[in-house]
């Protein structure tokens, strides 16, 4: 089903100088709108014109539907037939055509010269547009949508939006006054009139399968006719209505509607019949479905034709369930028939373009579903508006798969088919009067993809009778045949511009996408001559319908208006195309240069964005040639030659290019050897013969005896104009010397063995060693070093060493003095000393040591261990202290100690002497304390015992050691009993306190507490008493009594006596709970009211808005309205804490409201009274105050009901179906559980958990009352409620429910049976609840049981 609805418009019509564009503020987003859309209204006036003038077409004389040269022919032609002269309308010739072309009322030469100007502006023979066709896209309140830079649009991918079809009248526009035939009275007419019936396609085009992207707003509808037979009050009739699914699955109950409410009210019984049709899972029709029922005009007007329409976010693409109606006949005495007297058909306009129905033949129907529209300015008669839905092709259709891409939107009707006589009579009009029409339509869509450059066009279309459009002028009395001056407009008196069309940007977030601009060069290069062209290609995305301008710079080697004719820097991409290019003829010359480049690089502007292709080279080959010079280079070889003379050292230089003529080289000669002593001298010029490309020039060295270094000849090539040196311009030959010189010998020392002991069983050698001839001896100096003394370590030592002619090394011992004396090792180093008559090698010095042999006595080192290192005090164990040494055991050997530590020398043990004796032969020696024992309760103690330092021996690491004596006796401790007193007490209402008594028994040990607090039964804390927690602390040793007062808050309410709880817990210190609890009477001191006295009652609940739909469809004009009642549709806020309050403010009486928000103090004596409601702006959207006053009257009298409407919850109640819904698609335990959040309920919480409102749905009936208290984790709930006087309880752990980031809203999961409630007076748990907080919700719980 192809179901498309169009918009009402704004009243009034558009200037002939074109609407302006109305702005939308950059940020607001379209309201996008799902609800049918109807047509734009155009006021019509009325009244006489005069019969010469053509309002229609002012300079179409002859009423041909042209303004041709005939038109001024025609007045000429009037004016000659009364001799030239003008006339008076209605005077002289007779009118046969409109000559009164300017409406003055007068045949002048004025009227002839204005057919003639309006020729000589268009044209001879043209004919004058007389209307100009627009298409726009717009948002839900018609405001246009903004265009960019570009003049295109930009939106969201599925962003719903208008495709406005309209038009421009162009005809003048000229106010004039008539008489109306009423002495004294006139009427103003406007010259311009009547409107067009538009009948036109709308084309989808550039993007690939550009249709397919347009998604109309569609959902179904369905029409039901039944025969007028169901209104006869005669008969016992009804109407019985199901729903069936695609399936087949049929609605589980029937919905009767009695025909005498029918006939009635046939829209709203409908309505009401259809939403109360359920399933196995509840309503038939989805949440998010809405239903709208409507009269339609019908052959029969006695019949009742009613169409409906599914509405909202669900229905959309969605097969809706068929509707059945099947009229019954109640037959008193017999029984109930189906009444087929009363006909009903219906067919089904469904999203798969099927209407249901089959011929007669009883095959299946197939037909378009068309677009159709509703009117608020035609009647409906059964109220309301009138919706034409003729589902017929003069009103349009959508195909995505046309094969013409020009016709998606096929034949959209601005008025519907033309029927005999026109359009439906308007209200208050005769037959004839044609007040009613339409000058605009619009088609709700949305892009479903991202696009660019998507474009929509109008063009004509055709009616059943084949035309475009119809212009509707003022209607006169119908001729004989009855026809009217309605005309066809000629395609030709049609502007279709720029303003019938509009380009449309799609992207995910709605945003203009700003072109992105490259640029590219082909070739990437050319030769200089000029044959080919750089061509650079400037290429933008996104849309192509504007031009756009370009900048570029240019850069590069090459010299603009040298080697190219200067560049513009702007380029400009035309429209409807996506590059451009820019042409370089490179300028041709004869220079001989690097090849030069042009660089383009585009300039980035507000109006694109630059691509990664910002910049383009292009290349200028050179293609010129100049002469070569040659290039010349110099090698050798061989590189080395003897100074002998055996070898040559020969030196090639080597020209490139041409060998045509003889080259002489000019050559320098450098390096270590001397010209003319170590080689010939030469040239220094060398000549290449023509022919050849290389020449060479030999060198032989010249030989001598003198020992010398190698030596260099090095020819460096001169550069001259004739040729170039090349990279190799120098070559070097190197002299290798050959003669030999006398050797100096060097001596080297070394010491073996590197060490010997001090007592001279081994002798250090050294021996020195030369290198060299050996035929002479040779004297070797030295020194003598080290730490040995020379002399008394050792034998002094000579300085000088020979070693004999003939041998290589001599050597020279060193024996050691022994000595007695504990030293440390000793060092001999002998160095030897440079002479003239040998170098020093590198072992120039060698070092032998004497090692000492003699040792000193070794002091012993004491150390003290304990084991073990704890006894217990009574003497079972003993502390064996150890003494141990190092070294030698020779001897006795005594050690000192001292002895420290906490325990008492003499009394904790026996006094110890101080010293201990190590006998000869042994290394250790202990000493035994054994703990003296007593019964004092005492800490352990300690005995230390620590070696002292004496010359006999040192003391070692360990030089003390710490024994323990364990305490072994033990304290008897008793912290007492803790009781509160008393367990009964009355307190009188007008007494200031009750008074209690804390008290410790049976042992004062250690320091004890109790907890002491207050709890409401009857008596509520804050209003008849001031409630108290604290702690009361006893001291170690402290057993006075402790005492604790309660303040009793005197009323002025008779009152029946009150009770409140008192109990001490949470003892700590050891100390156990005697008597721990006490019941609190308090006796109400208030004189009895000598009536029955009044009740005040009254409800808090959402107030829902009465008008909903009027304020929708107004776009906000209509104001919504709230009556203040409760009604049955509404939601009351359960568990709110009402008080009933003097006008003074002091508290008379508190309640809470019940599971449908209603409250009731009874027994009020009269007087003023505020009632205080406990929400507050942070949780509800309140219209006041949450105070209301009340004025109770003598006893017995009736109180108005004390309401409390809100507007709203807070966001975070609001939100909670949006948070619930979330949660329960990864949850389908709590899913199946609560029927998909059906059943449970909502809580708005305070900072601590506690309840403020409570609002039930599905799985409370038959509840009382039900509050829910949070814990401070918020991963666990308490929820109670009352039924009957019964308090049953469940906790709900995280799984069951969720909450608000900001802990104040909290929606659970299941209903009474789901969740597992259990009877229970107050339950205990420690899952981290205020045991306060939950005394007192089971207090308030039991206040209620108790009051059912």
């Amino acid at each position: 089903m192809k179901h498309l609805r169009h918009l009402l418009r704004r009243s009034g019509w558009l200037r002939a100088d074109k609407r302006s564009n109305d702005q939308v503020q950059r940020g607001q987003k379209p309201t996008r709108r799902l609800s049918s859309e109807a047509l734009e209204r155009r006021e019509l006036l009325a009244g006489d014109f005069a019969a010469a003038h053509n309002y229609f077409l002012a300079n179409d004389v002859d009423n041909n539907m042209r303004v041709t040269p005939m038109d001024a022919l025609t007045v000429i032609n009037h004016l000659n037939r009364n001799g030239g002269n003008s006339s008076e309308v209605g005077q002289g010739e007779e009118i046969k055509a409109f000559v009164d072309v300017n409406g003055d009322n007068r045949v002048t030469a004025a009227d002839a010269l204005s057919v003639i100007n309006t020729l000589n502006r268009m044209g001879e023979g043209a004919g004058e547009p007389l209307l100009e066709v627009q298409l726009s896209a717009r948002d839900g309140s018609s405001a246009e949508l903004v265009r960019d830079s570009n003049g295109a649009y930009n939106v969201a991918v599925g962003q719903v939006f208008e495709l406005e079809v309209g038009y421009l009248d162009l005809r003048e526009d000229k106010v004039f006054t008539l008489p109306t035939g009423t002495p004294g009275q006139t009427v103003d007419v406007r010259f311009r009139q009547g409107v067009f019936q538009l009948v036109a396609d709308i084309g989808v085009s550039g993007a690939t399968n550009a249709p397919s992207l347009i998604t109309p707003i569609i959902a179904e509808t369905q029409q039901i006719k039944i025969g007028q037979q169901i209104d006869d009050p005669t008969q016992t009739l009804a109407l019985e209505v199901t729903l069936t699914s695609a399936t087949g699955q049929v609605s589980t109950n029937t919905a009767r509607i009695a025909a005498t409410d029918f006939t009635a009210d046939p829209t709203g019984t409908l309505t009401a019949a259809l939403e109360t049709l359920e399933d196995a899972n509840g309503l038939f029709l989805d949440a998010g479905t809405t239903v709208q029922v409507t009269r339609l005009p019908s052959a029969d007007p006695d019949d009742f034709f009613l169409q409906v329409r599914f509405g909202g976010n669900d229905a959309i693409g969605v097969n809706q369930p068929t509707i059945r109606v099947q009229p019954v006949i109640s037959i008193p005495g017999v029984g109930e028939f189906p009444y087929n007297a009363a006909a009903v058909t219906n067919q089904e306009f469904r999203t798969d373009n099927v209407l249901q129905g089959v011929d007669s033949s009883g095959t299946a129907i197939g037909q378009r579903y068309d677009i159709d529209y509703e009117s608020r300015s035609l009647p409906n008669p059964n109220g309301g508006s009138f919706e034409f839905l003729n589902n017929r092709p003069a009103i349009g259709s959508f195909d995505p798969n046309t094969a013409d891409p020009a016709e998606v939107f096929n034949d959209i009707g601005g008025l519907g088919p033309v029927i005999a006589g026109g359009v439906p009579e308007a209200n208050g009009g005769d037959e004839d009067t044609l007040d009613n029409v339409f000058d605009a339509l619009s088609i709700p869509v949305f892009i479903n993809a991202p696009v660019q450059g998507l474009t929509f066009e109008v063009t004509p279309g055709e009616d059943s009778n084949g035309e475009s459009f119809l212009i509707y002028g003022f209607l006169e009395e119908p001729d004989e045949q009855g026809n009217d001056n309605s005309r066809p407009v000629p395609l030709d008196q049609v502007r279709f511009d720029a303003d019938a069309r509009f380009v449309i940007n799609a992207t995910v977030d709605g945003a203009p996408v700003t072109p992105t601009v490259s640029v590219a060069v082909s070739p990437a290069a050319v030769n200089e001559d000029g044959n080919n062209a750089l061509n650079y290609t400037f290429t933008r995305t996104g849309a192509t319908t504007d031009a756009l301008t370009v900048d570029y710079t240019v850069s590069g080697t090459a010299t603009s208006g040298t080697d190219f004719t200067a560049l513009s820097g702007t380029l400009t991409i035309p429209a409807g195309q996506a590059s451009a290019t820019v042409s370089v003829d490179p300028t041709d010359d004869d220079t001989v240069e690097p090849d030069e480049t042009i660089v383009l690089t585009v300039t980035d502007t507000a109006s694109y964005d630059v691509g990664a292709s910002a910049t383009a080279t292009g290349t200028i080959t050179n293609d010129d040639v100049a002469t070569v010079t040659p290039v010349v280079t110099v090698a050798v070889n061989p590189a080395a030659v003897n100074e002998d003379g055996s070898g040559t050292l020969i030196y090639t230089f080597t020209r490139s290019g041409a060998t045509t003529d003889a080259l002489a080289v000019s050559y320098t000669v450098g390096g270590t050897a001397t010209s003319g002593t170590d080689f010939t001298a030469l040239s220094g010029t060398v000549t290449i013969p023509a022919g050849q490309s290389s020449a060479t020039v030999s060198v032989n060295p010249t030989d001598d005896s003198v020992v010398e270094p190698d030596e260099t000849i090095i020819l460096t090539i001169t550069d001259t104009a004739t040729y170039d040196v090349g990279a190799a311009g120098s070559a070097t030959g190197t002299i290798t010397d050959d003669d030999t010189a006398t050797a100096t010998p060097v001596v080297t020392v070394t010491v073996n063995p590197t060490a010997v002991n001090e007592d001279g069983s081994g002798a250090l050698v050294y021996t020195f060693a030369r290198t060299g001839a050996t035929t002479n001896a040779l004297a070797v100096t030295y020194t003598v070093s080290g730490t040995a003394t020379s002399g008394t370590d050792f034998t002094a030592l000579s300085g000088t060493v020979t070693i004999p002619a003939g041998q290589s090394s001599v050597t020279l011992s060193v024996n050691p003095t022994d000595d007695s004396v504990v030293e440390p090792d000793e060092t001999i180093i002998l160095t030897i000393t440079d002479t003239a008559t040998y170098d020093v090698g590198a072992a120039g010095a060698a070092t032998g040591t004497i090692t000492n042999d003699d040792t000193a006595p070794v002091t012993p080192v004491v150390t003290v261990a304990v084991a073990p290192s704890a006894v217990n005090e009574d003497g079972s164990g003993t502390l064996v202290y150890t003494f141990t040494r190092t070294g030698a055991t020779t001897s006795d050997l005594t050690v000192n100690y001292t002895v420290s530590g906490t325990a008492t020398s003499g009394s904790d043990f026996t006094a110890l002497s101080g010293s201990v004796t190590i006998p000869a032969g042994q290394s250790s020696a202990t000493v035994s304390v054994n703990p003296t024992d007593d019964t004092v309760v005492e800490p352990n103690e300690t005995i230390i015992l620590t070696v002292v330092d004496t010359a006999s021996y040192d003391v070692g690491a360990a030089a003390a050691a710490t024994g323990t004596i364990t305490n072994d006796d033990q304290v008897v401790v008793n912290p007492g009993t803790i009781s509160l007193s008393p367990a009964t007490l009355s307190v009188g209402e007008g007494g200031a306190f009750a008074t209690f008594t804390v008290t410790r028994t049976g042992g004062s040990d250690g320091a004890v507490s109790v907890v002491f607090a207050t709890s409401n039964g009857t008596a509520i804390s804050g209003a008849d008493y001031t409630g108290k927690t604290e702690t009361v602390t006893f001291a170690d040793g402290d057993s006075a009594t402790k005492t604790i007062t309660v303040s009793i808050i005197d009323d002025t309410v008779d009152e029946p006596n009150e009770t409140f709880n008192v109990t001490i817990s949470g003892a700590t210190g050891g100390a156990v709970l005697g008597a721990s609890a006490s019941a609190v009477t308090i006796i109400d001191n208030d004189p009895t009211d000598p009536g029955t006295g009044s009740t005040v009652a009254g409800s808090i609940f959402v107030d829902e808005v009465e008008n909903l739909n009027e304020v929708i469809k107004s776009g906000g004009s209509v104001a919504p309205f709230r009556d203040g009642i409760k009604d049955a549709g509404e939601s009351g806020l359960s568990g709110v804490r009402v008080e009933l309050r003097t006008a003074s403010g002091e508290l008379v009486a508190t309640a809470f409201t019940d599971m449908n928000g209603s409250y009731r103090f009874t027994g009020v004596t009269q007087g003023s009274y505020r009632i205080h409601f406990g929400v507050s702006t942070a949780n509800t959207f309140l219209s006041g105050s949450n105070h209301v006053p009340v004025t109770v009257g003598a006893s017995g009298s009736n109180v108005a009901a004390t309401n409390l409407p809100v507007l709203g919850l807070s966001a975070s109640m609001s939100n909670l179906d949006i948070l619930a819904s979330s949660y329960l698609r990864g949850n389908t335990d709590a899913a199946s559980a609560s029927n998909n959040g059906r059943r449970g309920g909502s809580v708005a919480l305070d900072a601590s958990g506690n309840q403020i409102f409570f609002m039930a749905a599905e799985g409370f009936d038959n509840v009382d009352y039900s509050e829910l208290l949070l814990n401070a984790n918020r991963d666990a709930a308490i929820l109670t409620i009352v039924d009957g006087t019964e308090i049953k309880t469940a906790l709900l752990d995280e799984n069951d429910f969720v909450i608000s980031r900001d802990g104040t809203a909290l929606q659970f999961f299941g209903g009474v049976e789901e969740l597992g409630f259990v009877s229970t007076s107050n339950p205990l748990t420690s899952q981290g609840f205020s045991q306060a907080a939950i005394d007192a919700l089971f207090s308030r719980a039991a206040g209620i049981a108790n009051s059912n």
